[in-house]
């Protein structure tokens, strides 16, 4: 009998499609490309509480500096703050959706850290 295995990147693509499927419930919300979270962060909590604004401006430099899986990391901690607002909140997700389907394509390629940060991820979910 023949043993039959499913390709590492095939169970990542389709992870991604039922992420990305799952993400539309809101029409009018486009997702976030990887350029434009730093500059979405930043935005939507330019106005908070000092640590607040801290804790998204380690984001935005994390992602200037091309360490994902760090501002992935940072995001999770920013985002559980239950002193958010709405527009705040709904940034830092749809900043962790876009990061999540980045962080996959690169586990994907072989990149460790980011297959790590996925598994951290997905065993806190």
């Amino acid at each position: 009998m023949k043993d039959f295995t499913i390709p590492k990147a095939a169970v990542i693509l389709l992870s991604l499609a039922i992420i990305a499927a799952g993400c539309k419930k809101d029409g009018n919300r486009a997702t976030l490309t990887p350029e434009q979270i730093p500059a979405a962060v930043q935005n939507a909590f330019k106005d908070a509480t000092p640590d607040v604004k801290t804790l998204a401006d380690e984001v935005a430099a994390s992602l200037q500096n091309k360490e994902e899986p760090r501002a992935f990391g940072e995001l999770q901690v920013l985002s559980s703050r239950p002193d958010l607002t709405p527009e705040q909140r709904e940034a830092a997700v749809r900043a962790i959706h876009a990061l999540n389907i980045q962080l996959a394509l690169a586990a994907a390629r072989g990149d460790k850290n980011a297959e790590e940060m996925l598994q951290q991820y997905r065993a806190t979910k």
